[in-house]
């Protein structure tokens, strides 16, 4: 539905987890007013909760989620009722650690957003957002989307793809 959404998603060695890195500019709301649109991406952020919780390590170490915000505007990436839809049907129900929320470039807009968001979210979320990080290189998606952008989304849902496989194969084998 938004291919510039999501830059990338690896497992992080060193910390035991996931990361997401992900541009806000590329998440269109208006997608998600409708009813099929908001079913996707309820389904299509399920099953990549899924894949962020493959094994038992990823599941207590938590997931890292980096997000560029410049560029966002009101009108075309932000919808504060499917902000506050999207963190009560899905952020406040589904189980999982958060590690780190990491918003970069946020300019009034988005810090609005996530002090709005911020109470709609479990407790043990609410010290993780660390706002008003700056990345020298610019924008974030100049450093992931190498070597071009196209290249960077089929490497990013392989890795989902094989992350989700393997958190099936565990849940085969374990119960998670």
């Amino acid at each position: 539905m938004m291919p510039r959404l999501i830059l990338s998603f690896a497992y992080h060695r060193p910390s035991g987890g996931y990361v997401l890195v992900g541009d806000l500019q590329g998440y269109d709301q208006a997608l998600l007013r409708t009813d099929d649109g908001w079913r996707k991406h309820i389904c299509g952020t399920y099953y990549m909760l899924q894949a962020f919780n493959s094994d038992f390590a990823s599941i207590r170490r938590g997931i890292t989620i980096i997000v560029e915000c410049d560029g966002i505007t009101a009108a075309a990436n932000l919808d504060f009722n499917v902000s506050k839809r999207l963190c009560t049907d899905i952020y406040a129900v589904y189980p999982f650690v958060t590690r780190q929320l990491k918003y970069f470039h946020g300019g009034l807009l988005s810090n609005l957003l996530l002090s709005f968001c911020r109470p709609l979210l479990p407790k043990s979320v609410h010290s993780k957002f660390q706002t008003g990080c700056v990345f020298s290189g610019g924008r974030l998606d100049s450093f992931f989307a190498l070597p071009d952008m196209e290249t960077s989304n089929q490497q990013t849902i392989r890795q989902m793809q094989e992350s989700a496989q393997k958190r099936y194969v565990m849940a085969a084998a374990f119960r998670l």
